[in-house]
């Protein structure tokens, strides 16, 4: 099971999403897969399976499950349930995380009320969707998986994430 995770931000984020989701989605989740040990923490009634993929934020992903703040990660049931586990965790676990920074919080307030960027993108939830599956998620009848195990192209993204953090949250 491929536990490291990935980032969930693509190349075309910058032309269909606001500054906000841009930063969200390259700096603070990740997509990775269920383990053993994410699927024993879990209090939800919702069945998730062992290399089921879901989302987190990468600030606690590391902190034990009960040390963290609620909505840390989530495991949507498809990819059409992506945005709206976002927006969730975006009002449940951002502000009350205590391993995001303060800096990376301003940012996330400053980007709140910024135009978007393609301002009249209405594809933005199929935006979702789409690079979702180009990220290799697929839909099955018990949740998402990946079609195949993320390639290396997907873990040198996450290195470079790692190099441009300091980037974006100075702009």
């Amino acid at each position: 099971v491929f536990a490291e995770g990935i980032p969930l931000s693509t190349e075309q984020d910058k032309d269909c999403l606001s500054p906000r989701h841009q930063f969200i989605r390259h700096q603070i989740l990740e997509i990775f897969c269920a383990t053993k040990d994410d699927i024993s923490g879990r209090k939800h009634n919702k069945k998730v399976h062992i290399g089921q993929a879901g989302i987190r934020c990468v600030f606690c992903s590391q902190v034990p499950y009960k040390e963290r703040a609620v909505r840390s990660f989530s495991f949507p049931s498809s990819t059409t349930r992506i945005y709206q586990s976002v927006t969730v965790m975006i009002h449940h676990h951002f502000n009350t995380c205590s391993c995001i920074s303060e800096k990376v919080r301003h940012t996330l307030l400053s980007l709140k009320n910024k135009a978007a960027n393609g301002a009249a993108n209405t594809n933005s939830k199929q935006f979702w969707v789409q690079s979702a599956r180009d990220l290799g998620l697929v839909n099955t009848e018990h949740g998402m998986f990946f079609e195949k195990p993320p390639t290396g192209q997907n873990k040198k993204a996450k290195v470079e994430k790692s190099a441009n953090a300091e980037l974006l949250t100075s702009s």
